[in-house]
This record gives C-alpha cells, structure tokens and sequence, in this order.
C-alpha cells in the first residue's frame, strides 16, 4: 500500500479531516491532500510530524510494500473459503489499520496452516490404514 494510502487509513480510523491532521501536524491542507493522493512525497519533517500526531511509529507508515489482506487471504492455498467470509472482509478492510490488516493476516494464516496440517495428517492417516 502506498504511504499516501496508510496515512490517508490512519487519519480516517480516527475520523479526522484532512484540514484537522494539517493543522496538527502543522503542513498545509494543499501538502497533505497530494501526500494521500501519493502525487508528493513528504519531507522527513514532516513525515516525523505527521508520524508523531498520528500516534503511530513511522515505520507504520512506511511499510508501502504491505500486501492487502484480502489478496493475500486469497493465495493462502486454501480453495474453500467461502464467499461471505470474503464478502465480510472486504467491508472490513478499510476500516482496519494497516497494523491491524497485518494481524489479520498473520491470524488467518495460522488457521489456514492449522487447517492444511491437520488435512494432511488425516490423510496420512487415511493412507497408512489402506494399506
């Protein structure tokens, strides 16, 4: 995701304006909204700034290579997950942080490895019994 996007997310999940994050974070409205539009990038004063008032440690911000969820919950390798369990994730994802949208991900991953152990097992199982 890119930094525009998650500072954009962060300032949202606190239901701030852009002229109130501004106005903190002391940039102008005009610098923030091509930040979040990811057409400028911003000074490391301001990044810091921006980092400080968000509340949130500034690698959070720059973690642009952040895969979305929902794309990686999809290439977990598991083919049975059902429609409205993607439905209800993608209402969700732009509510999450990226923070959250990475715990997510690490949580539905465990399930999924959880998951394709114990299959795999059974069919071990499964094999050895046949025998």
């Amino acid at each position: 995701m890119p930094l525009g996007d998650i500072i954009k997310a962060y300032r949202e999940g606190l239901g701030w304006s852009q002229n109130d994050l501004a106005k903190k974070a002391r940039i102008s409205q005009g610098t923030l909204s091509r930040i979040e539009a990811n057409i400028q990038k911003p000074s490391t004063s301001s990044l810091i700034s921006i980092a400080q008032v968000l509340g949130t440690p500034i690698d959070h911000l720059l973690q642009a290579d952040q895969t979305p969820v929902l794309t990686s919950v999809e290439q977990l390798g598991t083919k049975k997950i059902s429609s409205t369990f993607i439905d209800e994730l993608y209402d969700l994802e732009n509510q999450l942080t990226p923070q959250q949208r990475t715990i997510v991900l690490k949580v539905a991953r465990a399930f999924a490895f959880e998951t394709s152990t114990k299959k795999h097992l059974q069919d071990d199982a499964t094999e050895n019994l046949s025998e």
